[in-house]
């Protein structure tokens, strides 16, 4: 399953008993969409998984070659993307950053 976790907000992760929330994105230095770069850059994306009154901290890297998926008991998370992107013209209000996930459950 995929979800679009926006700033702040907490989702329940379907045929589960977690939910994912995404506390803020950190570090956020992608290339910006009208420029040309070098290096794509990496965004880093700050989450809790909760269950109860439980909740596990993790962060995930929107560049692909860093740690951009994570497992944690059964729950195998994926981040596929971070928006918005970068622009020279407008600068990103943090409360507007939303990530995109992927859930997947680990069957033991």
């Amino acid at each position: 399953m995929e979800l679009i976790i926006k700033k702040g907000q907490t989702q329940q992760i379907e045929g589960s008993n977690y939910s994912i929330s995404l506390d803020s994105v950190v570090n956020d230095s992608r290339c910006a969409i009208e420029v040309e770069c070098i290096w794509a850059g990496d965004a880093i994306a700050e989450f809790k998984l909760l269950s109860g009154n439980r909740f596990e901290p993790f962060e995930l890297h929107s560049n692909q070659s860093l740690t951009n998926d994570t497992t944690i008991n059964e729950i195998k998370i994926d981040l596929l993307d971070i928006t918005p992107y970068p622009s020279t013209q407008n600068p990103i209000n943090k409360d507007n950053y939303e990530a995109k996930v992927r859930i997947t459950a680990i069957v033991m």
